[in-house]
């Protein structure tokens, strides 16, 4: 063999050499993007896979006896109570007696009850009504202040009487209750 056939043999093998490292690398940056592809598949698959139990939907139910203090006067029907329970106050008498009065007042499906609402005083969108002294005479909502536990008994959107404090509220449940 010739010097001029060596030389051009060499080339020919190192550009065969180069082209087979090129594609062994290509088949490895394609086999490390596929085992990390299945990797991140699998751990996907596995993280969010949920047990087979069965997920019935529920029903939403919206609640119209719990109120702010600016509804106070603008609920529905011509007269209802409002009780406004103090942060502190965690009697469940309340609640007894108003069960009461209302089983009272039912006669088959005959409702002759008065509606009650509730407000909780230690909500957040309520705090700023509640006051180390009481001002429920008001003529404008913005102005009545809660000292304590209170049943407010409204008509024709007005306040026309309370009861405040435990025992006053308690006592006008019994009278109600007769």
């Amino acid at each position: 063999m010739s010097k001029k056939n060596k030389l051009v043999s060499k080339k020919s093998n190192s550009a065969l050499l180069t082209e087979g490292n090129e594609v062994n690398n290509l088949i490895r940056i394609v086999g490390l993007v596929s085992i990390l592809f299945i990797a991140f598949y699998l751990i996907t698959y596995f993280v969010t896979k949920k047990p087979n139990k069965v997920v019935r939907p529920t029903e939403t139910t919206i609640q119209y006896s719990e109120i702010l203090v600016g509804g106070i006067l603008s609920q529905s029907g011509k007269e209802y109570y409002v009780l406004a329970i103090s942060a502190g106050d965690t009697s469940s008498e309340y609640a007894t007696y108003k069960e009461t009065y209302e089983s009272n007042h039912t006669t088959g499906i005959v409702k002759t009850f008065l509606k009650t609402y509730s407000i909780n005083l230690g909500s957040l969108f309520n705090r700023s009504f509640v006051a180390k002294t009481s001002n429920l005479k008001v003529t404008d909502l913005k102005d009545i202040l809660f000292k304590d536990t209170t049943l407010i008994y409204v008509k024709d959107k007005k306040i026309i009487s309370y009861y405040e404090g435990k025992d006053a509220i308690i006592n006008y449940y019994k009278v109600l209750i007769k």
